[in-house]
């Protein structure tokens, strides 16, 4: 009985030291495999492998050891040193990884020389030490942090962003370090949108190139570069840069937007209705897009289009003054008065300051022969504009068609003071000498 129970005792011992051998084996694989994640930059599935065979087993040293090089590439010394003293507590005849522990010591003092240089106003000083510790400890990424921050005191664009790209390699993608690129790109962009508003267009030019070459990306740079180049007068080359902004951001609407202005302004109605059908399709409440292809519709007679278009606008923002203008402009096209004024008076309504509604309000008025409102409209786009000479030509007619031909030709005299105007005037007013009916030029 004695042997049997003896017997029973041995095997169990041997076959838990087999399982155990196997436990061990088992874990080291799971290692190895952690290991190779972390060696392809895969942070997060390399530290959950390893705190899955923690789980299994928290005495195990190697996966303390591993979970040491998850620290550093993550840029937390505290964290690294903890690691490896937990390996050294469970495996305290491992020789490795005391030399390893006091190497990190010697990171931890390399890392304050640096900073205390760098404190200290030396940055020359601090990137010599910060290069040493890329030497000895190159996956450790707040060193390349560290030297994107120096380099970008120093203006080199160009390096700040290798050593930041570095940092975000090795950490996985580590926010803090994503963040730090992000805010350099918009130091960059602000720079150049200063010198944009100085009209200093060629260093706004040079700086928002620097911000597109460190994020290439980055649709608002892209949008002011098209804007500085439009600025300077050369249209082709603010197209280029938005073509390349969408090339970047396929699914930016303001860009394609954008885009579709300066294509009209280069006459190119079609390619721009293009942009804007992409606009719609990418955003279909994108109201300002339904206004500009409106207006395009309503420049090419296309009435029922830009109808549709500027309903469409207006029902998505009652406030748009520009869709209440459009609607009311294509109501005057289709000789429905009543329709426009009201629109034209929603439109001035929401932009009071502005003397082209009031112009396109006192043409309507004067079309259903109320002659006292023109007046008052052509008043309001004169007080806003003295030289608006299509303003002062509609008070003449309103003045003339309701009798009063002083006060018209006074008023056609203003509108004379407007070259595009001048000869319309003159041939109103000749005709109010020579009695004569006055008869809207088109």
């Amino acid at each position: 009985m004695k042997y049997k129970i003896l017997k029973t005792s041995v095997l169990v011992m041997i076959f838990g030291v087999i399982s155990f051998g196997q436990d061990v084996s088992a874990l080291q694989s799971q290692i190895d495999n952690a290991a190779n994640m972390l060696k392809n930059n895969d942070i997060l599935t390399a530290e959950m492998l390893v705190q899955q065979i923690l789980i299994q087993d928290s005495t195990f040293a190697p996966a303390y050891f591993l979970l040491h090089e998850v620290e550093l590439r993550r840029g937390d010394l505290t964290k690294a040193q903890e690691a490896v003293r937990k390996a050294i507590d469970f495996d305290p005849t491992n020789e490795e990884y005391r030399k390893r522990f006091d190497e990190i010591r010697d990171l931890v003092n390399m890392i304050r020389d640096g900073q205390r240089e760098y404190d200290s106003g030396n940055p020359e000083n601090a990137k010599r030490v910060y290069l040493q510790v890329v030497e000895k400890f190159p996956t450790f990424s707040d060193t390349y942090y560290r030297l994107g921050t120096i380099a970008l005191l120093e203006d080199d664009h160009e390096n700040a962003s290798k050593y930041y790209d570095k940092a975000i390699e090795l950490s996985g993608g580590d926010e803090k370090y994503i963040h730090t690129k992000r805010v350099m790109v918009q130091k960059y962009y602000q720079d150049g949108l200063n010198a944009y508003k100085i009209n200093d267009l060629a260093t706004a030019e040079k700086k928002l190139n620097i911000a597109v070459s460190i994020d290439p990306t980055f649709s608002s740079a892209f949008q002011l570069l098209g804007a500085v180049k439009r600025k300077s007068g050369d249209l082709d080359a603010a197209i280029q840069y938005l073509e390349q902004g969408i090339e970047a951001n396929p699914n930016d609407e303001i860009l394609r937007y954008n885009l579709a202005l300066y294509l009209q302004s280069r006459s190119n109605k079609d390619k721009a209705i293009e942009q804007l059908n992409k606009c719609i399709e990418i955003n279909p409440k994108y109201d300002k897009a339904y206004t500009m292809r409106g207006k395009i519709h309503l420049d090419n007679k296309s009435l029922k289009e830009a109808e549709e278009d500027y309903v469409k606008a207006i029902a998505l923002d009652k406030t748009s003054a520009a869709a209440w203008e459009g609607y009311g402009a294509v109501m005057m096209e289709l000789n429905r008065y009543e329709e426009a004024i009201e629109a034209f008076e929603n439109a001035a309504k929401y932009s009071p300051q502005n003397a082209q509604i009031y112009y396109r309000l006192a043409e309507a008025y004067n079309n259903i022969e109320k002659y006292d409102l023109a007046i008052e409209a052509a008043r309001n786009a004169t007080r806003l504009n003295a030289n608006f000479g299509a303003a002062w030509y509609e008070m003449g007619m309103a003045y003339a068609l309701s009798g009063n031909e002083e006060a018209a030709i006074n008023a056609f005299n203003r509108a004379r003071a407007d070259q595009r105007w001048r000869k319309i005037a003159e041939y109103e007013i000749e005709q109010i000498r020579k009695g004569k009916p006055v008869s809207r030029q088109e």
